[in-house]
């Protein structure tokens, strides 16, 4: 039987950050951080919808960044990784980081150790998130949309595709070119070197078609859904 508050945002980044200020602003007990509501698994957990605000989830990020850019890029990176339970995991890391001083040494002792074990599950799913990235990026193969754009197809195990767009703007320069997550139904469109968010291209199909489906356009295997901005 679990007992706290089972917060529920809107499965981005801004708002999974938004969530997380809230939670430790208010001081609640979390027993679980979720993009959608899932049946309630024990007596006294409460529900509570926490809708993105973007000032609250920017100086929060901020504060993040004030203890080192690493710190940011192993939360971000961790965010966007398959598996359950990540959200929880880097909400409890956090706590622990920020939590006031006063404690005796015991208490701390066991807060280091605590802290310890949870950064090595982020630390963990941060490189699988790397190695993923790493790979699309060095095998990736473009097929010509009807558009006559480039396209590229990708089925990531892990929610890579926000940091997929610093490196095909570098290669591509101002041409165009798109990268669509089949898995996630969602992608990346450039033109005259912006870059924007789409959520269907009806050329990106018939690049799907037309191509052969190789371990270069499709990578990893399991599901998983949430978009959040690049950092």
């Amino acid at each position: 039987m679990e007992t706290g508050s089972c917060l529920i945002y809107d499965g981005t980044f801004e708002g999974f950050m938004t969530a997380v200020a809230t939670g430790l602003e208010k001081q609640l007990q979390v027993a679980r951080i979720t993009a959608k509501p899932v049946p309630q698994g024990g007596l006294f957990v409460s529900e509570r919808q926490i809708a993105p605000n973007r000032q609250l989830a920017k100086a929060f990020w901020d504060a993040i960044g004030n203890r080192g850019s690493g710190l940011q890029r192993l939360v971000y990176f961790a965010f966007l990784a398959a598996g359950n339970g990540k959200e929880l995991a880097i909400f409890n890391y956090l706590k622990c980081l920020l939590q006031q001083e006063g404690e005796t040494e015991q208490q701390c002792e066991a807060e280091q150790h605590s802290r310890l074990a949870i950064r090595n599950r982020l630390e963990a799913w941060a490189s699988q998130v790397e190695g993923e990235k790493l790979a699309i990026e060095s095998s990736l193969a473009f097929n010509h949309s009807a558009s006559g754009v480039p396209c590229g197809i990708i089925a990531p195990r892990h929610d890579v595709l926000p940091l997929l767009s610093r490196y095909f703007r570098l290669r591509f320069g101002n041409s165009p070119w798109i990268v669509f997550d089949s898995r996630r139904q969602y992608g990346l469109k450039s033109e005259n070197g912006t870059v924007a968010v789409i959520r269907h291209c009806p050329g990106v199909r018939d690049a799907i078609l037309r191509g052969p489906q190789t371990k270069s356009h499709l990578v990893g295997s399991s599901p998983q859904r949430a978009y959040s901005p690049a950092v």
